[in-house]
């Protein structure tokens, strides 16, 4: 049973080079360290942060949460064998997530241009 769905998009150029370094304030409170490093290993890393930060934003709507609660970095989303986004859930959010009996989160993120989108639809047992 669906119990939430969230969407977000964004523009590429909010995503300015010059704040995606590793070292970034931004960077290491919005993304995990397993996160940090695929984007490492992109040969566009803007692109790859720019559709993780949509889909964060898209799972925390899903998710019926207001944004001042959500830490995004407890949103890690990691690539599947497959290549497809999935999503993983820390610390304050996985509790939520067990305390609602919310089985899993799909995502997915599509680019065009300048433009990426997300959409997560979360699922109740």
């Amino acid at each position: 049973m669906i119990f939430g769905v969230g969407t977000d998009i964004l523009k590429l150029n909010r995503m300015r080079d010059e704040i995606l370094q590793e070292s970034d304030p931004f960077v290491k409170r919005t993304f995990t360290e397993k996160e940090r490093k695929e984007a490492a290993s992109r040969e566009d890393a803007r692109l790859y942060y720019a559709g993780r930060f949509a889909a964060k934003e898209a799972v925390y709507k899903a998710l019926h949460l207001s944004p001042e609660l959500v830490d995004l970095a407890e949103i890690e989303i990691l690539t599947a064998p497959s290549g497809a986004p999935r999503v993983i859930l820390h610390d304050r959010l996985l509790n939520y997530r067990n305390q609602q009996n919310i089985r899993k989160v799909h995502v997915s993120i599509s680019y065009e241009e300048e433009t990426v989108l997300a959409f997560a639809v979360s699922e109740k047992a």
